[in-house]
């Protein structure tokens, strides 16, 4: 009982006491919070200053702007054109041939020059028919005085209606084949039928000749046609009197000028375009018939167009896009991609029907270079290719 009554009062001091903290405990719970102030104020600098070492190793590692020239989108008349190729002829071009049998006697020409209309090319052998007219001639004589004594006997009545019938008849046989004689000798002479330049001739003195065999070329250079054709969508467009520009390999960088002629009224099923001729003047001669040639047709000015130049626009699956010069909120000019639809072709001038509006700047030259949002430097000269 003395132990239980003894215990009592021990315990209920140990649970009214605070517990008792040492001077040591605390230094070490101190020390341990300045250390772990000291490692996250040391992580922060170290964060801090790889953020500023990796933008300064960006910034040094930064793309250049790239070097471009830009051009305005600016309203102007434009004329629109049509593009096209074909092929020139001759206005008149023939292979001179004999249109009756017979040998060549004489030549009166070479290949390759000049002839006016009418000029003797080649004689054949008339011999024969030459001495057939002299009968003929003869005989045209003879039956003429015949007729003019019939028709006074006639007259008299001494000489029946028939009889003079029959004279008449006998002078026009008579002056028939001296008239077809005298064909048939002119055939045999034959002669330029317009003026133009010979080719190479295909015959000798002495060869026979069978109709329609062929002598030489003729061609008349002064003036050519231009046979192009035209997509059935543009026919509406073309119309007689329309310039023609064209050009051809052999003088490059000179431009020839024709007029439409000749519009085809029909147009072909199969390629679904429709045929054009135009009148090309060749004065100089420079032209020849054959040539392969490109066309522009001409057509009427429409006024206020924006235009761009060819080389600032590019293509893709998705359409026609120019890069638009526009500023960055870091004052620097960035290149930024816009889709835009196009017009007509003129010059090098493509008119925009869509996607921009007068005063943008577009990037002219340098085209292949661009990204989208790229940083650019506007020059007024043409950058060079690296």
């Amino acid at each position: 009982m003395n132990w239980q009554a003894s215990g009592s009062p021990r315990a209920s001091t140990s649970l009214s006491s605070p517990p008792v903290v040492s001077s040591k405990t605390r230094n070490a719970t101190i020390a341990a919070v300045l250390v772990l102030i000291v490692v996250l104020g040391a992580f922060y600098a170290y964060s801090a200053f790889r953020s500023n070492a990796q933008q300064a190793m960006l910034a040094a590692n930064r793309r250049p702007a790239t070097e471009v020239s830009a051009e305005l989108v600016t309203p102007a008349s434009m004329a629109p054109i049509i593009d096209s190729v074909g092929s020139l002829t001759a206005d008149q071009q023939v292979t001179v041939s004999s249109e009756i049998a017979g040998q060549i006697t004489s030549m009166n020409f070479r290949g390759g020059e000049n002839v006016k209309k009418g000029d003797l090319l080649v004689q054949m052998n008339d011999a024969s028919e030459r001495a057939d007219l002299v009968s003929y001639q003869a005989q045209q004589r003879l039956t003429e005085l015949a007729l003019k004594r019939g028709s006074e006997l006639q007259k008299r009545g001494n000489l029946a209606v028939a009889q003079l019938d029959q004279l008449t008849a006998q002078f026009d046989i008579a002056k028939s084949n001296f008239a077809r004689t005298v064909t048939l000798i002119e055939k045999k002479k034959i002669r330029a039928p317009f003026s133009g330049s010979l080719g190479v001739r295909d015959v000798e003195v002495g060869q026979y000749l069978a109709p329609g065999q062929a002598i030489v070329s003729l061609t008349d250079l002064s003036a050519l046609n231009l046979n192009m054709t035209v997509p059935e969508q543009d026919r509406p467009k073309v119309s007689v009197g329309q310039v023609v520009n064209l050009s051809v390999d052999a003088y490059p960088g000179r431009t020839f000028t024709g007029k439409i002629a000749v519009i085809d009224p029909q147009i072909s099923p199969e390629a679904r375009s429709v045929r054009v001729q135009a009148d090309v003047p060749n004065d100089d001669l420079a032209l020849s018939p054959g040539m392969f040639s490109r066309a522009h047709i001409v057509l009427p000015s429409v006024p206020d167009v924006l235009t761009l130049s060819e080389t600032s626009i590019g293509s893709s699956i998705y359409g026609d896009y120019v890069f638009r010069v526009t500023p960055d909120n870091k004052d620097r000019l960035v290149a930024k991609r816009i889709q835009i639809k196009t017009g007509e072709h003129f010059n090098g001038r493509v008119a925009i029907t869509g996607g921009l509006s007068a005063g943008d700047r577009i990037v002219s030259v340098g085209l292949n270079k661009v990204t989208d949002g790229g940083e650019i430097n506007v020059s007024n000269a043409a950058p060079t290719t690296p």
